[in-house]
């Protein structure tokens, strides 16, 4: 019996092709990189715990939950800088 070889992947495109596959290319790492930039500037100063553990805006805090990570009798937004 004989062996049986795999078919060959082959693509040709011309000049045309080429060009438009670079630009879509570019057009897709720049908007890739702009988007990198806006989430980079949303998220600077935050650390990951508060990013990922943040309640949403406008959410109702859960029972027991308001002073969590706080020292009892501290002032909300009186923390001391690690």
């Amino acid at each position: 019996m004989a062996k049986r070889e795999g078919k060959k992947f082959h693509i040709e495109t011309g000049w045309f092709g080429l060009v438009t596959l670079g630009v879509l290319a570019l057009c897709l790492l720049l908007w890739m990189f702009i988007l990198g930039l806006y989430l980079g500037q949303k998220l600077v100063g935050r650390s990951p715990a508060e990013t990922l553990l943040a309640p949403a805006a406008g959410a109702p805090a859960a029972p027991g939950q308001e002073g969590a990570g706080a020292e009892p009798g501290a002032a909300p937004g009186s923390e001391l800088p690690a």
